[in-house]
């Protein structure tokens, strides 16, 4: 362990995925000191509408844990 799960917006390449999967990695095992095979991570892709949903439920009502929140209003993606 760790998980980490990604949520984002559709429309990355695979490339662009696969980048961003291999950094996050890079960089659990650097800041934890975890080795690879530990590290798992999914990602989720949803459309501009979805992410109305995604927000609310995993940013607005989570405020408390969120150790760097965003600063846009997910309406503004619409």
């Amino acid at each position: 362990m760790p998980h980490i799960n990604i949520k984002l917006l559709e429309g990355r390449d695979k490339a662009q995925l696969e980048e961003l999967s291999a950094a996050m990695t890079a960089a659990m095992q650097k800041v934890l000191g975890c080795d690879d095979k530990y590290i798992s991570l999914s990602m989720e892709e949803y459309s501009k509408q979805e992410w109305q949903t995604v927000f609310a439920q995993e940013i607005h009502d989570k405020s408390a844990t969120l150790v760097k929140a965003p600063g846009y209003d997910p309406k503004s993606l619409l």
